[in-house]
């Protein structure tokens, strides 16, 4: 970043030295040949250019070097962070550094050239994945990065220990070294486990300090083999449940060819760019709905990626095949938005549009209700309200909830009664533990947004006692890069004292009230005040949790943090950083003596995933500390702490799995002693936590194609590949192979190497013999 300021520094005050328009770079695409672009290149150089390549990665870098070879150049690395002008930079030939640039740009009147990785090699740059990139199922707990000495973890073989490090082990002379995880276990007991079986450790996550097991003792394998057993009997329930909901069919639709103009024209009202993933969500949704199935999908992401434009297909592809859309969202303030934003989008395509809230009066409300049952409108959007029976649809035929967390179990049965062969999409910021446990176990398909808009920075959170200086100077910092506060005190009963001291300590600020016991009129005029700008400050309850989407506003103050949900507090928070300014989110809490344990978890884990995309992460968290919830009416919350959720999740995928009659996942353990230098070495990827995630990837793998794609992202990740790192990848598939052919070990001798074979391997002695006697 530090870097990047630099360059983008440079580039302002050169441009505006010279009042010149950046022309852009030339690139390999306008050239007949890449010769012709290196020659072209080379005069460039020749004349007193100066060339600047910028690669997103080490990977990258490499590679442009590389192409550039030929050329004479010096590749020095510019001290960039200290540059003051382009002036400074790359004072001879070609220089590269590693930045964040969308395409290169010509600065002529300097000869300054910078390329990019687009201009260069034809490749774009590609989209910044947060950390809180999810793998679906058991793998989306299961990320190895974040555990910390002393952590809880389980071993399908040993069970419950706690993780002590990364430890290498071996022959330093003949180099031929192994990283080990080292693992405590009860009774002063410890073990090491072989990076290559990493694919059966576990993140343990369920009780705050679990009972460790003793090694070699029955009891863990008799737990195991009873929540084996209890989780089969469950997965046929789940499939039963499956099955007579599949029974339940619906006539496909879609885009027609008549359609496919107005459609086009529809899509072309969206004023971005989709992501990549908001792109795969839209994907997904249409294929659900062109199937005779009644679709029933998640759409996870976080406060502003785009979940709405994914239900806006949904609706527009649903509502122009004859249905009608029913929109749910939690709040007035959020179904107006939401009505808004739908009527702009359908105007003048001949779909109506209407809103049913609180706002909308006695024959208003008749009125809907009739044109509803009749059939004349194709789109209605409301609150709870619209559940009620007075309104009812002439052909409904897609469910869209907002915010799923927000409503009651009356109104999800409400919503069950519906459903029987109706679509429903769900959008949720923090999946609830239930919707999370039953998409994680397959039985609603999920698709998850964690990738931010462009220029979207991550929020800023503090979490520390209550300070009202602190809180004081928060908003006038605010107020002196010309933004707005949301100041969240949710009592009511105080909140008209806590203003006025705002009002007495901040008087330069003007300052609203926002909470659900004022008039549906003062409570719409304070909150159009703030979105307009007119108010500084909007003090308020936690009725803005799923508000108006208001760009201005980039600080959020909250006074007993402490009192709010995980989920709560992810989604308030999301309701700062909605534009390309830095946010900042201040979390106050009473003594952390007085904190209940529950709560101190919440908000260190709040704190810690500040990240874009952390929602579903947080979701877990949150699934941790609240127990994963009642499936199918049977409490699984005991079975969870006796193994831990990440492997209760892998056993019930397997479980559901096994019950739908795939094929069983092996899980032979191979003892592989080969002596091979085979490591990732510390001076490669530095950062343990890092290391060990990618040592857990590499055990997982299960196809060259999936070694392959590794072997891709940490050479562009980390750059070039050394030896011993080259090696793991290799050995990792030799024990996929060979667990496949489920053999229990391979050792090396002096002798040569020695396979052992255990009773089900799925090899005729004889023909092998055979074989190696005609190939030795």
């Amino acid at each position: 970043p530090q870097e990047l300021y630099a360059i983008e520094t440079a580039i302002q005050s050169t441009a505006l030295a010279t009042n010149k328009h950046l022309a852009a770079a030339p690139s390999l695409s306008e050239y007949p040949s890449i010769h012709d672009f290196h020659d072209a290149l080379q005069q460039r150089l020749d004349r007193g250019w100066r060339i600047l390549l910028i690669a997103h990665g080490l990977g990258q870098q490499e590679r442009m070097r590389e192409a550039l070879q030929h050329i004479q150049f010096e590749a020095c690395k510019s001290d960039i962070a200290n540059c003051t002008g382009m002036h400074d930079l790359a004072k001879q030939g070609i220089s590269t550094t590693i930045a964040s640039l969308e395409s290169g740009f010509v600065l002529g009147q300097e000869k300054i050239l910078i390329l990019t990785g687009r201009e260069l090699l034809g490749q774009r740059l590609p989209r910044k994945r947060g950390k809180g990139t999810v793998i679906l199922r058991a793998d989306a707990f299961s990320s190895l990065a974040e555990l910390k000495i002393g952590d809880p973890v389980v071993h399908e073989d040993h069970g419950v220990g706690r993780y002590l490090g990364l430890e290498c082990m071996g022959d330093e002379e003949n180099d031929e070294q192994n990283d080990f995880i080292k693992i405590a276990y009860a009774g002063d007991a410890q073990v090491f486990i072989p990076v290559e079986d990493l694919d059966r450790l576990h993140r343990y996550t369920g009780d705050d300090s679990p009972t460790l097991n003793k090694l070699g003792s029955e009891k863990w394998k008799k737990t195991r083999e009873r929540v084996q057993r209890d989780l089969l009997a469950m997965a046929n329930e789940l499939i039963a449940t499956e099955a007579e909901r599949s029974r339940a069919t619906r006539e496909a639709y879609g885009i027609t060819p008549e359609l496919e103009e107005q459609y086009a024209e529809f899509i072309a009202r969206f004023p971005f760019e989709e992501t990549d993933e908001q792109a795969a969500a839209i994907d997904a949704v249409l294929d659900d709905l062109s199937k005779p199935r009644p679709m029933d999908r998640v759409i996870c992401g976080d406060v502003g990626f785009g979940k709405t434009e994914v239900a806006m297909r949904a609706a527009y592809v649903a509502a122009a095949s004859g249905k009608q859309v029913a929109i749910l969202a939690p709040t007035t303030v959020l179904a107006n938005q939401h009505f808004s934003n739908f009527s702009e989008r359908f105007s003048g395509l001949g779909l109506k549009v209407a809103i049913i809230s609180r706002l909308q009066g006695k024959k208003e409300s008749e009125r809907i209700a009739s044109e509803l049952e009749h059939g004349a409108i194709r789109i209605v959007i409301g609150t709870h309200r619209l559940l009620s029976d007075t309104f009812k649809f002439s052909n409904l035929g897609l469910v869209i909830v907002d915010e799923e967390q927000r409503f009651g179990v009356k109104h999800k049965q409400k919503l069950k009664s519906l459903h029987a062969s109706v679509d429903l999409l769900t959008l949720t910021a923090t999946p609830i533990p239930r919707t999370l446990h039953q998409t994680l176990a397959g039985l609603r398909t999920v698709s998850i947004i964690s990738t931010p808009p462009a220029e979207r920075e991550a929020i800023r959170t503090m979490v520390t006692s209550f300070d009202p200086h602190i809180a004081n100077e928060a908003i006038r910092r605010e107020l002196y890069r010309g933004g707005q506060v949301y100041y969240l005190h949710n009592h009511v009963k105080s909140i008209e004292r806590i203003t006025k001291r705002l009002r007495d300590e901040v008087p330069e600020a003007e300052i609203g009230i926002a909470h659900g016991q004022m008039t549906p009129a003062a409570l719409d005029k304070q909150m159009m005040d703030f979105y307009e700008g007119r108010l500084h400050v909007l003090v308020c309850t936690t009725i803005v949790e799923s508000g108006l989407d208001v760009p201005n506003a980039n600080t959020l103050i909250v006074e007993r943090a402490d009192m709010l949900g995980l989920a709560q507090l992810h989604q308030i928070r999301g309701r700062v950083g909605r534009s390309h300014r830095q946010a900042y989110a201040y979390l106050f809490t009473p003594d952390a003596r007085a904190l209940t344990a529950d709560a101190r978890e919440r908000l260190q884990a709040i704190a810690e995933h500040t990240q874009l995309g952390a929602g579903f992460l947080l979701a877990r968290q949150d699934m941790e500390i609240r127990g994963a919830g009642n499936l199918l009416g049977a409490e699984q919350s005991g079975k969870i702490e006796d193994i831990g959720l990440d492997m209760y999740m892998e056993m019930l995928a397997e479980a559901v799995a096994e019950a739908r009659g795939q094929p069983h996942k092996q899980h032979q353990a191979v003892d592989m002693r080969i002596s091979v230098n085979a490591i990732l070495p510390p001076d490669y990827i530095p950062q343990s936590g890092e290391r060990l995630s990618m040592y857990r990837r590499i055990a997982r793998a299960e196809s060259d194609e999936q070694l392959s794609l590794l072997f891709e992202e940490m050479t562009d990740r980390f750059g070039k590949m050394p030896e011993p790192a080259r090696l793991t990848l290799e050995v990792a598939r030799v024990h996929w192979r060979a667990k496949a052919l489920q053999l229990s070990a391979i050792r090396s001798t002096a002798n040569g190497i020695r396979f052992h074979f255990t009773a089900t391997s799925p090899i005729d002695p004889a023909s092998m013999m055979m074989r190696v006697q005609k190939e030795p």
